[in-house]
């Protein structure tokens, strides 16, 4: 085998090298960001679930206009399980008219999402990738 052709075997590893070290890192982080979408959704639809549920009149098991029902219980009461693929969920804030719905990623647990909604309205949705939003104990 000659010189150039040689050259040119080393040069086409190296270049599919690079290339397959290119798409793991571009899958790996497309993979962190599809979680972060279905935390998202998911964390909205307890908040949505929940205005619904703050709306109805206790006689219909709802909250009668107030969160703080959901305070200790709030997923069960919402019929909902805290575990759902892609995270954990749980209610870590339902006072009067406030509710904070975070979830954080079973796969990645340094990504954490936190949906912030004031009487009915969602004011507010914090991405961390950092770790920073994390899950409080769970207290029997």
């Amino acid at each position: 085998m000659g010189q150039q052709q040689v050259l040119l075997l080393v040069l086409t590893i190296v270049i599919v090298s690079i290339a397959v070290y290119i798409g793991i890192n571009f899958f790996g982080d497309m993979m962190r960001q599809r979680h972060v979408d279905l935390l998202v959704n998911h964390a909205v639809h307890i908040a949505s679930e929940a205005t619904t549920w703050r709306s109805k009149s206790t006689p219909f098991l709802g909250g009668g206009g107030s969160y703080s029902d959901l305070g200790t219980d709030g997923m069960e009461q919402l019929l909902m399980s805290e575990d759902r693929l892609p995270g954990t969920f749980r209610i870590t804030l339902a006072s009067g008219d406030d509710l904070e719905v975070t979830g954080v990623s079973d796969d990645f647990p340094e990504i954490g999402v936190r949906v912030v909604v004031e009487e009915t309205d969602i004011v507010d949705t914090i991405i961390a990738y950092d770790g920073s939003i994390s899950l409080p104990p769970v207290t029997p």
